[in-house]
């Protein structure tokens, strides 16, 4: 799990990165959880997060230059931000949606036809803007794949189950001695878990 605040630009990621890599930890880690978390507040879209949607303040309406809230960048309280009411959420976000070059980009969600401008967009908008707030799927345990009615568990704790020993050149000791990263069944050799394979055949009756 990422914890604190991720990088918001190119030159900080490389940084955050070196540091990872530094403590033994593969290049990339933690990617999922930072572009979430970016969205919104990177400096330009394309390369981890956005600048438009996620946890971009409205500083229009809420903020800045805001009728009720002119003080310079200084935002809403969590407090009161949950007092909004549904109905003015819905014509004036508190989160923006508007990217650092295109200040008209999604205002259509806020119009009459909102509701089909968003279907139409759907995809998009849900990769590029709406952050998640749960963790990757294979992080933690899905009820819906262990049903009461149906036999056999779904569920695997890969690293409890499915380890052969693991790699000299990962950490031994500390918080991250023996971790099972993201996509270490591509990344560490077929010997130290074969098991997860083998759970893979048996699984997909691939026999």
């Amino acid at each position: 799990m990422h914890v604190g605040q991720p990088p918001t630009d190119i030159l900080d990621t490389v940084a955050v990165e070196l540091a990872y890599v530094a403590t033994h930890q593969p290049i990339g880690v933690f990617t999922w959880a930072m572009q979430e978390k970016t969205k919104g507040r990177a400096t330009f879209d394309g390369v981890l997060g956005s600048t438009h949607g996620g946890w971009k303040f409205n500083d229009w309406s809420y903020g800045t230059n805001s009728i009720q809230n002119p003080t310079f960048w200084t935002h809403m309280s969590p407090g009161n931000a949950a007092l909004l009411p549904d109905s003015q959420l819905r014509t004036n976000a508190f989160f923006d949606f508007t990217t650092s070059t295109n200040k008209a980009a999604d205002l259509a969600l806020e119009g009459p036809n909102g509701s089909g401008y968003a279907q139409t967009n759907r995809n998009r908008i849900i990769a590029d803007a709406i952050p998640a707030l749960t963790l990757p799927v294979g992080a933690n345990p899905v009820p819906s794949f262990s049903p009461p009615l149906n036999p056999g568990e779904r569920n695997f704790n890969m690293p409890d189950l499915f380890k052969n020993d693991w790699p000299s050149s990962r950490p031994s000791t500390g918080p991250e001695a023996g971790n099972w990263y993201h996509s270490d069944f591509r990344e560490v050799a077929y010997l130290y878990i074969y098991k997860l394979f083998d759970e893979l055949v048996n699984d997909g009756h691939l026999q």
